[in-house]
């Protein structure tokens, strides 16, 4: 198959204006497709240049938390210009606050407890964990990405009340209990692609942190995940508010005998290419079946 005349782009950040190397595995599959990938740094693109027909796949635009409303307009932008993006627009909009997890359990997705703290609410720390019954509890912004500004605090630090009174006269936070099960097991990351699930990877934190994240010492290993995780995960799916979208990746940690969903990522989640030998070949088939229906 060739692309035809409709161009394909992948949106990436700044830092990684060529594409990630895990990116890069599934340019080379749809290569082989024949169909080529050009590389779309959001933040110096403007979607009123871009070429009658063009496709939009957002993948490394791991900067967009730091500037939400410009992302949002930039999003806008693409949608005047008729251009198609996916993951869909409204279910990026659904996707940037995490809030979305509130929707999540109320269609009963397990979550982790959580406190939504609006801007402004003037709360203390050390009286938000004792009414929760919380010791320890992770604090983080409701739009973040990659663990900025995620903090854990225990009550009666002074210092952390501090940091979080500054961070919350900026921001909309979110306060869940710490779950020692992510230090212990690991936090799962399960990737679906066309509303199937595809491929999992098991992430570990550093020693002695609770962040799972590669650049802050986290390792990741493929993995077959438990079946209440797939189940859990499964659910999840079935209750984002858009048909099937072309990726997705829940997340989550088993703690006794449930999994609680972390986040439902539909925007830039990293799909782990690397970690299993068929899954850029699958999302470029999955790809390739959607620009062929489009065309």
């Amino acid at each position: 198959m060739t692309n035809g005349a409709r161009p394909l782009y992948f949106a990436t950040n700044l830092e990684h204006r060529n594409l990630t190397e895990d990116d890069l595995l599934a340019v080379t599959a749809l290569a082989e497709r024949g169909v080529p990938v050009l590389p779309l740094v959001w933040t110096e693109s403007d979607p009123a240049s871009l070429p009658d027909g063009a496709m939009v796949i957002l993948r490394s635009t791991w900067d967009y938390h730091r500037r939400p409303a410009a992302f949002g307009r930039w999003i806008a932008g693409l949608e005047a210009r008729g251009v198609r993006l996916l993951n869909e627009p409204a279910l990026i909009r659904w996707n940037l606050d995490k809030h979305y997890l509130k929707e999540l359990d109320a269609a009963g997705v397990s979550t982790i407890p959580t406190l939504w703290l609006p801007l402004g609410a003037r709360k203390s720390l050390d009286a938000l964990l004792s009414a929760a019954g919380w010791s320890t509890a992770v604090v983080k912004p409701t739009v973040s990405a990659g663990a900025r500004d995620t903090t854990i605090v225990r009550s009666g630090d002074g210092a952390a009340e501090r940091s979080f009174a500054e961070l919350h006269r900026e921001v909309d936070l979110m306060v869940q209990p710490y779950l020692a099960e992510i230090e212990r097991d690991g936090e799962w990351s399960l990737v679906f692609l066309d509303g199937e699930y595809s491929h999992a990877v098991l992430k570990r934190p550093a020693q002695g942190d609770f962040r799972v994240q590669t650049e802050l010492g986290g390792t990741v290993s493929s993995g077959l995940p438990p079946d209440v995780a797939l189940r859990a995960g499964r659910r999840a799916m079935e209750c984002l508010p858009s048909s099937p979208p072309l990726y997705a990746r829940i997340d989550g940690v088993v703690a006794g005998d449930e999994f609680l969903v972390m986040e439902a990522e539909c925007i830039e989640p990293g799909l782990f290419f690397a970690e299993d030998p068929s899954a850029a070949s699958h999302f470029a088939d999955c790809l390739v079946a959607r620009l062929t229906h489009a065309l």
